[in-house]
């Protein structure tokens, strides 16, 4: 069972990690210890493989469900996010609902919004946090876990939300308004600037009429731009704050170790609450079993325990600092895709 204090404490439980590392399964579980904990709790995923949607059983249309109560009266929810969804209700709420319906609309229908809301890179990783902001400030859970999206370097989860946030700096909205004609001093200050690579993106994803999109994009959500700019701050503040805890989330190989290392020391490097490590399929779910005494099964199984024993023992020589909490989930016999599998994994935290 689960002794993490930083877990029982925690308000909200960011899994973080590389793609295929388990960390779907793993948010998961810990969503149900902490129903059985009686606690009211909600995990999200971008989850593209689908796996959370089909393990707990429900739709992926964006929209929170009740998975199960528990006998300790906790409750297990969960929900697969719509980028589209989500940022269309950021937009609302960062505009305290006063927005004109007709700006709405035409928002709606702006290309580069669009992609913004869609298909931008950064676009699954923004809207995910702005759904854990907004579900956090509901005060209706007692905690959220948010399995992260899959990136290639797992970093870019956290970097990704300030760069699109810049799409709404007052000086690029400023820049749009004063000079938006190419060939002028807007264009070559605007493509000196950290933001010119996606813009150079977002030309080829709308199309020749880029410079009309960019500016009707522009005039429509000036007036709340200051608004989604203060939005944005406070959704990055938010994966600072003392209630806030990261599980890095890795794999049992020497690769994915030493990847996770990295990643330990980024987070730490930029302040974050990283608590604990999560090892999945760190050994065989049925290396403990017992086996006949003097046989060849028991003899193998004793060089696997002195290979599973001699590898851990590498590992936590380079593993990170102290103050954080290992876990070592074992590689089941069968695939996690139910609440039995799920209840399975909780035993052996």
């Amino acid at each position: 069972m689960i002794t993490n204090s930083h877990f029982r404490s925690a308000k909200i439980i960011i899994c973080i990690g590389s793609g295929g590392v388990g960390k779907t399964s793993v948010s998961a579980s810990l969503g149900l210890w902490a129903a059985e904990q009686g606690k009211k709790t909600l995990v999200l995923t971008v989850d593209p493989a689908k796996r959370l949607a089909s393990t707990l059983n429900i739709k992926d249309d964006g929209l929170e469900y009740l998975v199960l109560k528990t006998q300790a009266h906790g409750e297990l929810w969960a929900s697969v996010l719509n980028s589209k969804l989500i940022f269309d209700t950021f937009l609302k709420k960062a505009a305290n609902k006063g927005l004109n319906p007709k700006l709405l609309e035409n928002l709606s229908n702006n290309k580069l919004y669009q992609q913004l809301s869609t298909t931008l890179s950064g676009s699954q990783e923004f809207t995910a946090i702005e759904k854990l902001y907004s579900s956090y400030k509901s005060g209706i859970y007692d905690l959220i876990i948010l399995d992260t999206p899959p990136t290639q370097h797992a970093i870019d989860f956290l970097e990704a939300p300030a760069k699109i946030s810049q799409l709404f700096n007052e000086s690029i909205h400023k820049w749009v308004q004063s000079s938006i004609e190419p060939n002028t001093t807007f264009w070559g200050v605007l493509f000196q600037n950290t933001t010119s690579k996606i813009l150079n993106i977002l030309q080829i994803l709308t199309g020749s009429d880029f410079v009309i999109q960019l500016r009707d994009f522009f005039n429509n959500v000036g007036s709340i731009q200051k608004d989604l700019f203060v939005r944005s701050e406070e959704i990055q503040n938010l994966l600072y704050d003392k209630n806030t805890v990261f599980n890095l989330v890795t794999a049992f190989d020497r690769a994915k170790i030493k990847e996770a290392q990295n990643f330990a020391n980024q987070l730490k490097m930029k302040g974050y609450h990283l608590t604990t490590l999560t090892i999945n399929r760190s050994y065989p779910e049925w290396l403990p079993a017992p086996f006949k005494s003097g046989s060849t099964a028991d003899q193998y199984c004793i060089k696997l325990n002195d290979y599973y024993k001699n590898k851990l023992e590498f590992f936590d020589q380079i593993l990170f600092d102290q103050k954080i909490e290992v876990l070592r989930i074992p590689e089941f016999s069968n695939n996690i895709s139910d609440l039995e599998g799920l209840k399975k994994m909780i035993e052996y935290y």
